[in-house]
């Protein structure tokens, strides 16, 4: 789940996206956007200021949504240590923004 212009406050249980990860038996994952809840490059108040806002554009959100699925993948998911799925052929569905 991607989140939007704002925090990302966890995932209830009751949305169509968490009824449709229980029912194919999917792993549920949300981000939340840079400079959007406690996800501040540079921190608070230096983040927001003019000179630090260069990473606030769709193609870093992007960026960090594919580096996220990249570390899912191969540290959760196919990892060593946890063999939750033994597939090499993940499929992701991202579903916000």
């Amino acid at each position: 789940v991607m989140g939007g212009e704002g925090a990302v406050g966890g995932i209830s249980s009751k949305t169509f996206e968490a009824e449709l990860a229980k029912d194919l038996g999917a792993l549920l994952v949300s981000i939340e956007h840079r400079y959007y809840g406690e996800s501040v490059p540079f921190g608070m108040p230096e983040g927001l200021k003019t000179p630090n806002l260069h990473f606030l554009n769709t193609s870093q959100a992007l960026a960090d949504a594919a580096a996220l699925i990249d570390h899912i993948n191969q540290e959760v998911l196919l990892g060593p240590s946890t063999h939750v799925c033994t597939s090499a052929k993940l499929l992701w569905i991202a579903v916000g923004g």
